[in-house]
């Protein structure tokens, strides 16, 4: 198995957009597309190096993307250099009790095309023998200059420009990180020239030039048009899954009833659904909309009215209709969740409940659509959810 250090604490000055790790790209940050990137091969658990300022946001923005990719990540501060930062990297990577033989990948948060066929050469090279990055073979006529003026040229297809990840077992990242204090860590590029420099040979595993690193604002405009190419997820078709749910309402009729709950949240303690559980219509209809996407049926089969689910949480249900989706290989894009309910009024409620559906969904608050509508003269005297789901293929 592996385990992956993204390195994401420098300043993004070229970039001029502040932390370059955190600079989006559609919706998400760049250090979130690496860690998807790298998620295409079995990495065990990962370390996000991020600016020290933005330690908590980075923390919150990680457990949102590790319920979606089932792996944990850490969060670390960085250093004030690319070697420090690699080290606080790697102390963290003893929370996942790595085995000597393991590799450790150190990755950019601004390398986010990265291929599954490239990690698995690299994943093999450093297993086999000890160290190995991917690099881009240099095919341009190269020149040296001297103040402008022609001096030297130099034969390109010698030359190699570096990429991450590097990798390493976790025996010889030991070695390169024990080999030197830490003032000494301010003076090495990456990783690389550290194991080098500790006697250790690393092996070059070549791969394409699309795997560059993401610097200026042209290097921007070209990950923009790969975006699709790469990450299907960004843009281009999807799969859709459509639920709809409706309950009547009675008045709640004894104090400590669980009253009206929507979303995951309860809007009213004087109304309650009509119902076997607990009577959510937007969750109900989010579970069939899911399993819709994801080929399934309806939550009445798989959660029957029967003595076991009776007054159950609907917040319950949801994590077997994401099961579904992530066995069929599946991912959430978007949810747009529309309700009719003459009363109570709900618009209040409307930031509570996105948040709700946000964590029982495991995806950021900002690709979750919520409206409402008092279905006024359409003579509806309960509540009626319609949810659409747009998934997109992970792999």
């Amino acid at each position: 198995m592996t385990l992956a250090v993204i390195l994401g604490a420098g300043k993004g000055e070229r970039l001029g957009r502040g932390s370059k790790a955190f600079v989006k790209l559609y919706s998400r940050s760049m250090i979130e597309w690496a860690t998807i990137a790298l998620s295409r091969i079995k990495i065990r658990g990962f370390v996000w190096v991020v600016p020290p300022e933005l330690v908590e946001e980075a923390g919150i923005i990680a457990s949102a993307l590790s319920k979606e990719i089932s792996k944990e990540i850490a969060v670390s501060e960085g250093g004030e250099s690319r070697g420090l930062s690699s080290l606080k990297g790697f102390n963290m990577i003893s929370r996942f009790n790595p085995d000597e033989e393991e590799v450790v990948m150190f990755h950019n948060a601004a390398n986010i095309f990265v291929d599954k066929k490239n990690l698995t050469e690299l994943e093999k090279a450093a297993l086999s023998g000890g160290a190995a990055i991917l690099a881009a073979r240099i095919n341009d006529a190269l020149k040296e200059s001297d103040e402008g003026d022609f001096v030297k040229r130099w034969e390109g297809n010698s030359l190699f420009r570096a990429q991450t990840p590097q990798a390493f077992s976790f025996d010889n990242a030991k070695k390169m990180f024990s080999s030197f204090k830490e003032q000494a860590l301010k003076n090495f590029r990456d990783e690389a020239e550290m194991a080098d420099a500790s006697g250790i040979r690393v092996r070059i595993v070549e791969t394409p030039y699309s795997n560059f690193k993401i610097t200026t604002i042209e290097d921007m405009r070209m990950a923009i048009a790969l975006m699709g190419w790469f990450f299907p997820e960004s843009a281009g078709s999807c799969i859709e899954g459509i639920g709809e749910d409706s309950h009547e309402l009675d008045e709640a009729e004894k104090e400590g009833e669980s009253g009206l709950v929507i979303g995951g949240v309860k809007v009213s303690n004087s109304l309650k659904s009509r119902a076997w559980s607990d009577g959510d219509a937007v969750l109900h209809a989010l579970f069939n909309a899911l399993s819709s996407a994801a080929g399934g049926k309806s939550i009445g089969y798989y959660f029957p009215n029967n003595e076991e689910n009776k007054g159950r949480q609907s917040s319950e249900f949801v994590p077997f209709a994401l099961k579904m989706l992530k066995e069929k290989g599946l991912g959430i894009k978007h949810v747009s969740a529309s309700i009719m309910a003459p009363r109570p009024r709900l618009e209040p409620f409307r930031e509570e409940i996105i948040k709700s559906m946000s964590r029982i969904l495991g995806i950021e608050e900002g690709r979750i659509g919520l409206t409402f509508t008092s279905g006024e003269g359409c003579g509806i005297k309960g509540i009626k959810a319609t949810v659409i789901v747009s998934a997109y293929n992970l792999h």
